[in-house]
C-alpha cells in the first residue's frame, strides 16, 4: 500500500473499532467501504478486516470472560463455520469484476443489512426457534466470508433473546472470534500470498485497534446511546449511497 493508503487504513479502523465498542456494531460495516474506497481490493480489506476483528474481539471477550456464555454459543458457531466457505467462494467470484462494480455491490449490501437491522423489530422472548438460529447462522457466514459483515444477522437474532446486554455483547464477540481462523484459512486457500501480506498489515495495526476499542468503550458510556446511533446510522447510510452512486458520476 502507498503511504496515503497506510494512514487512511489505519484511521478507518481506529474509528471502525470506535464505533462498534461504542454503539455495538458497525465495525465492518463502516471499514470494509471506506478501505475499498482508498483502493484496498476486497480480498485484502477482508483479511485486514478479519485481523483487527480478531484484536478487538479478543481484547473485548477477555474484558468480558465472566459474563461469556459458551455453550449457547456453540450452534451458532458451527452454523457459521458451514456456511462461511460458500461466502469466501462468492468473494472469490465477485473479486475479479470491475473496482466499480465491487464498489456498488458492497454499497448494496450495506444498505440492505442496514435495513434490516434497523427497520426489523423483535420482541425479546426467553426462546427462539432454532430455524432462527439456523437462518441467522447461515446467513452471518456468508455475508462474513463475501464482505466482512457477518455482524448483523447474529444481532439479529440476539435481539429475539431477553439476555442481559453484557451476555448479549459477549455472546457476539465470542461467535465473531470463534470462526476467524477458519476464515482466514480459506481466504490464504483462495488468494495465497496478498493474504498472508494483509494479514501482516492487519497485526501492524492492532495498537490503532485497541486504542479506537478502549476509546469506544469511554466513549459510549458519556454520549446519549440513541443519539449515537442515529449518527451511526446516517454516516452508514452515506457511505453505502455514496458507494453506489459514485461509479456512476466519475
Amino acid at each position: 500500500m502507498s503511504t496515503e493508503q497506510i494512514i487512511v487504513v489505519g484511521l478507518v479502523l481506529m474509528a471502525g473499532s470506535a464505533l462498534q465498542s461504542a454503539v455495538g456494531f458497525g465495525f465492518g460495516l463502516m471499514a470494509i467501504p471506506l478501505m475499498i474506497w482508498a483502493g484496498v481490493p476486497l480480498p485484502m480489506a477482508v483479511t485486514v478486516l478479519a485481523i483487527a476483528t480478531v484484536a478487538q474481539m479478543g481484547w473485548s471477550c477477555w474484558q468480558y470472560r465472566v459474563d461469556l456464555a459458551w455453550r449457547p454459543a456453540i450452534p451458532m458457531v458451527v452454523v457459521r463455520l458451514v456456511s462461511l466457505p460458500a461466502g469466501v467462494y462468492l468473494l472469490s467470484l465477485l473479486a475479479e469484476a470491475d473496482e466499480g462494480l465491487i464498489r456498488q455491490v458492497v454499497g448494496a449490501m450495506l444498505l440492505g443489512v442496514l435495513a434490516l437491522q434497523f427497520g426489523l423489530r423483535v420482541d425479546p422472548r426467553p426462546r427462539v426457534h432454532p430455524g432462527w438460529l439456523v437462518l441467522a447462522g447461515s446467513s452471518s457466514g456468508v455475508l462474513g466470508g463475501l464482505i466482512g459483515m457477518g455482524g448483523p444477522p447474529v444481532i439479529l437474532w440476539l435481539m429475539a433473546h431477553d439476555w442481559p446486554a453484557r451476555q448479549t455483547r459477549s455472546f457476539l464477540w465470542l461467535t465473531v472470534l470463534a470462526v476467524m481462523p477458519l476464515n482466514l484459512l480459506l481466504l490464504w486457500h483462495h488468494f495465497g500470498q496478498p493474504v498472508v501480506e494483509a494479514s501482516v498489515v492487519g497485526l501492524a495495526y492492532t495498537p490503532l485497534v485497541l486504542a479506537g476499542t478502549m476509546a469506544g468503550l469511554w466513549g459510549g458510556d458519556l454520549l446519549s446511546k440513541p443519539r449515537l446511533r442515529a449518527a451511526t446510522l446516517a454516516l452508514l447510510v452515506v457511505i453505502a449511497v455514496s458507494s453506489i452512486v459514485t461509479p456512476w458520476v466519475l
